[in-house]
């Protein structure tokens, strides 16, 4: 992490945002960042003169690349996106004062502190990328906010999320967190990604009934046993993790998209029953028997893809399964394909006429 620090003759930051915008301060709006101004004039059609509240409350969308300064923008009193490229800005303060922020996308900048969004009543999205954030107790009480994706971030604790309502999606790629358990108390939750985190124990994500989507690629999971009951579970992507049993799947009996690749399954005979079962990736396993997916995928599964490595299976697969699973329907990309002389071809199958 590099610890940005004030240079010198620049005021010492502290968690206390701007000063909130006063009354009658948006009659002659003033940008301490040119370009900021520049992009509100060529939005607003006024390239010069005075601008007054009145000429920027239809300003709803911004994207601002490299700026330095986000005073100005507490006078855009209708603004509902607002999208960050890197730049020297360092202080959210304006943003308090906007009434109807939905949606905040960060992407690099100096930003350390969410602390002047802890008062927003209409946030929904928040996405963070390549930020020196570390704390998310502002959010403890943002209860509009919906999702929350980051990447690249300090952030080692999800303790300020629980209890959240609203919240429904949750990122955290490359993220230093490992201990999940204050998601137990979101039981809103619908979709959790958690890649190249150091996560090993999934236990809190059998409190959630609502999850559907569950990324966990390259973290220290072992077992799924937590996901047993997970009856609403469509997706779940695990590769490069040394989970070796799918057993607790047995019985997510939604699951739709299964990545396991890269790990140690060996067996996929707790797959037989998966009825919804249509996309599956078993490269770079032990897998050797694919006889338990000697079935037709699901009706209205287009081009289904199972995506297998030819070196690991038996004969008995290679050669006389293939074929078989081919002609059920399986649009099967093959890799390593070694001596084995049956493979799918590899464009998309339409799907049989009704």
């Amino acid at each position: 992490m590099v610890v940005l620090l004030p240079a010198c003759g620049q005021s010492k930051r502290t968690d206390e945002p701007s000063e909130p915008v006063v009354e009658g301060a948006c009659s002659d709006i003033r940008f301490a960042d040119p370009s900021v101004e520049s992009y509100v004039r060529l939005d607003v059609g006024v390239p010069a003169g005075r601008l007054d509240a009145d000429a920027v409350r239809n300003v709803s969308w911004v994207s601002l690349d490299e700026p330095s300064s986000l005073e100005g923008l507490e006078c855009l009193s209708g603004l509902e996106t607002l999208i960050l490229y890197d730049g020297e800005v360092d202080d959210l303060g304006p943003l308090s004062a906007l009434p109807k922020l939905r949606d905040l996308q960060i992407n690099g900048t100096r930003v350390w502190t969410l602390a002047p969004l802890a008062t927003s009543r209409s946030l929904e999205k928040l996405k963070l990328f390549s930020s020196l954030v570390a704390d998310l107790g502002p959010l403890s009480n943002v209860a509009t906010l919906e999702v929350l994706w980051m990447s690249d971030v300090e952030v080692r604790s999800f303790a300020p999320l629980a209890g959240l309502p609203a919240l429904r999606q949750l990122g955290c790629g490359s993220c230093p967190v490992s201990d999940i358990a204050s998601l137990a108390s979101v039981p809103t939750l619908e979709e959790i990604a958690l890649p190249n985190a150091p996560v090993a124990d999934l236990a809190p994500l059998a409190a959630l009934p609502a999850l559907e989507i569950l990324h966990i690629e390259s973290t220290e999971v072992a077992d799924v046993e937590a996901l047993s009951s997970a009856r609403n579970l469509r997706e779940l992507g695990a590769s490069h993790t040394v989970l070796g049993d799918l057993t607790p799947l047995a019985g997510c009996e939604s699951l739709e998209h299964l990545d396991v690749r890269g790990t140690l399954v060996e067996n996929i005979e707790p797959l037989t029953a998966l009825s919804t079962l249509y996309q599956i990736d078993l490269r770079d396993t032990p897998v050797r028997d694919l006889t338990p997916l000697l079935r037709p995928p699901p009706a209205d599964a287009t081009c289904p893809p199972l995506l297998v490595s030819f070196d690991t299976l038996d004969r008995e697969s290679g050669q006389d399964l293939v074929p078989e699973l081919c002609e059920l329907g399986w649009f099967t990309l093959w890799y390593d394909p070694g001596p084995i002389e049956h493979t799918c071809r590899n464009e998309c199958r339409e799907p049989p006429p009704d």
